[in-house]
């Protein structure tokens, strides 16, 4: 990049994480460190769109550990933590058999639409929809998205099905029973009554039936489960 410093640049546009799903540890450190570097170079306010990794891979039959979902997690953290910084999800986008999806359509458009509000100022949603808490109430945890910008609807189903309750031991997850109530995911399982975390779409190429009214797809998130006790 050194021979572009210093040009005037509207935004900048990253796709990639692929070849780093092996190792997703070290990932929200690079990424940041990434746009902290072109804001450097190109300007304080450069804005920034992070294209979320697709689905790709194998169906699953229960809950697994997933490179590609910790990618995407890791993407919506760092979005969500910095200024002029956007997320474009794509976790509806992908071909479950070619690495490299062929119709990039649906990800232009939702780029151009974080790109309107990240560098023109117009209305949108800047980070994809994500909870705002997991807490319990009663036998349940509950999933609170009631900051999110729209509403959300469950499609092909009755319930969302993408929902996994966990301790703090890898491969403690199991699915979750669910029901949406409002903008609020109730979930519970069997034997899951002290949950330390939840996890939704955890999967290389996850089945995810949870969107907002506008038709985004609440992407792959890992949250603590809250310690205190639950609101009403």
């Amino acid at each position: 990049l050194a021979p572009l410093e210093g040009l005037k640049l509207s935004g900048a546009i990253w796709y990639q994480g692929e070849t780093d799903a092996g190792d997703p540890g070290p990932y929200e450190m690079l990424l940041t460190a990434l746009t902290r570097d072109w804001r450097t170079r190109f300007g304080a306010a450069l804005p920034f769109l992070v294209v979320q990794l697709p689905n790709f891979g194998q169906l699953t039959t229960g809950p697994v550990e997933s490179g590609w979902a910790a990618i995407r997690d890791a993407q919506h953290r760092v979005a969500a933590a910095h200024d002029a910084t956007g997320l474009v999800v794509s976790i509806d986008a992908g071909d479950r058999s070619n690495l490299h999806p062929p119709d990039k359509r649906v990800i232009g458009r939702r780029a151009a639409d974080v790109a309107r509000l990240l560098v023109y100022g117009q209305p949108g949603i800047p980070d994809g929809l994500s909870p705002a808490a997991a807490y319990r109430q009663g036998d349940d945890v509950v999933v609170d998205f009631s900051a999110a910008p729209e509403t959300l609807m469950v499609v092909s189903a009755a319930r969302p099905v993408a929902f996994e309750l966990c301790g703090d031991a890898p491969g403690s997850c199991v699915y979750a029973d669910t029901r949406l109530v409002g903008n609020r995911v109730f979930l519970r399982a069997p034997d899951m009554t002290h949950a330390t975390r939840v996890r939704h779409c955890w999967a290389d190429a996850p089945v995810c039936n949870l969107y907002g009214t506008s038709g985004l797809p609440v992407s792959s998130f890992e949250i603590q489960v809250a310690a205190a006790a639950g609101r009403q």
